[in-house]
């Protein structure tokens, strides 16, 4: 296990997820979490909400697929990718997001939470 580039998101599916298959019989599921962080600054309580992307690969992909919808409860354990492509008219552009080695999405009938490892 590499501890040294490790996340744990536990947020709300923002938007329905969006899934590909690859020609090479992969496949990847792209979703947001949203998260809310709560602190006092100055005796005043403060919401911060964060978007993250994830990418989920294969198997976890598929469940992905099937269990997550927008407005769901999700917890996200995986590591951080920074990467850059070229846009279609050329700019230079960077995106980091998580990729997901195990998903645990919130069942909505138990509140509970069922784990899906990464191959």
């Amino acid at each position: 296990m590499n501890l040294k580039n490790r996340v744990i998101l536990i947020g709300e599916v923002v938007a329905e997820p969006i899934y590909r298959e690859f020609m090479t019989g992969k496949s990847l599921t792209r979703f947001s979490v949203k998260t809310v962080d709560t602190f006092k600054r100055d005796k005043e309580v403060v919401k911060e909400t964060m978007w993250h992307n994830v990418a989920a690969w294969n198997e976890t992909s598929e469940t992905a697929k099937k269990k997550l919808f927008a407005g769901c409860e999700v917890v996200v354990d995986g590591h951080l990718v920074n990467r850059k492509y070229t846009d279609k008219t050329g700019v230079i552009r960077f995106v980091t997001e998580v990729v997901a080695d195990t998903i645990l999405p919130q069942t909505a009938d138990t509140n509970n939470y069922q784990m899906v490892k990464r191959a």
